[in-house]
């Protein structure tokens, strides 16, 4: 029930064993802010290997649509399955803002 609206590629690295792997967090700024946000309803940014975290604690959202990762993703599940809470939507909104976990995030990449 998705449509895919827009598509914006990361210039991988030459030579990297994997693209992804090569990739930096500005790679996926750059191309997040290449995105034309009218009409989207939300924004991910798909690929294990990409640093995203940082993109999205700084820009959240793209116009009304909120940003995600499949490792935002995964960290929101697993600090829910350790503190045996149920995923809900207005969570994974307040997630994305990083309140919760950009003092942590900050301290460990500075």
């Amino acid at each position: 029930g998705f449509a895919v609206g827009r598509i914006a590629a990361v210039a991988p690295q030459a030579g990297a064993f994997h693209p992804i792997y090569a990739l930096g967090s500005a790679g996926a700024a750059e191309a997040l802010e290449a995105l034309d946000p009218s009409g989207l309803d939300a924004v991910v940014l798909l690929g294990t290997g990409m640093p995203s975290l940082g993109t999205i604690l700084a820009r959240p959202r793209l116009g009304r649509a909120p940003v995600l990762s499949c490792m935002l993703a995964l960290a929101w599940r697993a600090c829910l399955a350790a503190e045996r809470r149920e995923p809900d939507p207005t969570g994974l909104l307040e997630w994305i803002s990083g309140a919760d976990w950009s003092p942590r995030y900050h301290a460990r990449m500075g």
